[in-house]
């Protein structure tokens, strides 16, 4: 019975000495008067690699390897032309949408003031 009560009396002191050292948590809460609208970073573009730049001096001499190094960059640099006329397209929808979220944001802050 002895032991029962020395194990128990253990086991209460080890508990109570690890509640007694957790430490406690400072939370800070920041209030902001307002939301603020958030417009994301555009995109990582596919880099441009140039298939004229790689041409040899030996294939220069050959017109047909010339031609077809013109033609794949023209092709590359058209996809990367579309793509940032899509990521233009985006931005100015967002921009107009952010201008009228702005105003909306303003408008209902500003009438509740």
């Amino acid at each position: 019975m002895k032991l029962l009560s020395l194990i128990a009396c253990a086991a209460c002191s080890v508990v109570l000495a690890s509640c007694a050292s957790t430490p406690s948590v400072r939370i800070q809460t920041v209030t902001v008067d307002k939301p603020i609208p958030f417009i994301p970073p555009p995109p990582i573009l596919p880099p441009f690699h140039s298939y004229v730049d790689q041409l040899t001096p030996a294939s220069i001499a050959d017109p047909g390897s010339v031609g077809v190094a013109y033609r794949l960059d023209m092709l590359q640099l058209r996809q990367l032309y579309s793509i940032q006329e899509e990521i233009l397209a985006l931005y100015r929808n967002s921009s107009s949408d952010f201008t009228e979220i702005i105003d909306k944001i303003n408008h209902l802050y500003g009438a509740q003031k």
